[in-house]
């Protein structure tokens, strides 16, 4: 393949992802595939995040392990030898690609969002 060749196929792989993300092509019920599966979520309310999901920042390292669910919020475990917990609100969560959770934000930020207190009911 010349390298005019190899452009032209990445720009076609990038066009029918774009084609693809924006809803053009119509879902397949019961395609599978080895590839992961990311979830651009339209409304955070279509979140599925479940206990043992890892919990990634915007910059790509990880805040911590989801150990609850909550209407509105997630709880994540964070630190290894003194363990904590944030309720980080599912509007703060991005995306979710297989067992990631991955936030609007970036670790530190997350940190220090003052989400070390349980939302009131």
């Amino acid at each position: 393949m010349t390298g005019n060749q190899a452009g032209t196929a990445q720009q076609t792989i990038s066009n029918a992802a774009d084609r693809l993300n924006a809803g053009s092509y119509p879902r397949t019920s019961g395609a599978t595939s080895s590839a992961p599966h990311t979830i651009k979520l339209p409304s955070n309310e279509h979140c599925s995040p479940q206990p043992g999901d890892d919990v990634i920042g915007s910059c790509g390292h990880k805040v911590g392990e989801v150990v609850d669910v909550e209407p509105g919020y997630i709880v994540v475990e964070v630190g290894f030898f003194h363990p904590s917990d944030l309720y980080v609100p599912t509007s703060a969560i991005d995306t979710q690609r297989n067992d990631d959770v991955h936030l609007n934000l970036t670790k530190d930020q997350a940190l220090h969002q003052g989400w070390d207190e349980e939302p009131a009911s």
